[in-house]
């Protein structure tokens, strides 16, 4: 091999790995290394199977008897779009409990921004665990991101919420 191949070779080779290296995102929590975008990864319907406040358990809050809650990530209209939505097994009906506008720019943090034309009750359990959404912004810490799991903190009220969800993967398009 002559010599200026070998420079080619490795040229290519030190552009190549400064390219994966930067097009992956080491979260806490894993993965390491993945060849879609965290946006990609980001997009979905995801069912929430952990809740917890400071260590305490509140899935119960959000899934219950009754029905259970999920959490929805997409594009409308060229805007990204979020929203809780609760499912109640007795009846077809489904209600959304909080939804608006996110900002995943940085690709650490979710900032959660809600929108304010929807009917809050306070008194249901799901609210006492969503009411950080309620109050307008909140700036949660991604720890995980895969194609299937999404685990999020953030701090509200000098508590830790920490919320891990898995994708309904019946709903993706890959």
């Amino acid at each position: 091999m002559g010599l200026k191949f070998k420079y080619l070779l490795a040229g290519l080779f030190i552009i190549m790995t400064a390219f994966l290296l930067n097009s992956c995102r080491k979260y806490e929590e894993g993965p390491f290394f993945s060849l879609r975008t965290a946006n990609e990864r980001l997009l979905g319907v995801y069912n929430i199977s952990n809740c917890s406040k400071d260590g305490e358990n509140l899935t119960n809050a959000l899934n219950n008897e009754f029905g259970y809650t999920r959490l929805s990530i997409y594009e409308y209209d060229y805007n990204t779009r979020y929203t809780f939505l609760r499912i109640d097994y007795n009846s077809l009906y489904n209600k959304d409990l909080v939804f608006g506008n996110y900002n995943f720019d940085d690709r650490d943090i979710i900032k959660f921004r809600q929108s304010y034309d929807y009917n809050y009750d306070s008194t249901a359990d799901y609210n006492k665990v969503l009411e950080a959404f309620v109050a307008g912004k909140v700036n949660a810490v991604i720890k995980k991101l895969t194609m299937k799991e999404l685990i999020f903190e953030f701090e509200y009220n000098h508590k830790i919420l920490r919320f891990e969800c898995q994708k309904d993967m019946s709903d993706a398009e890959y």
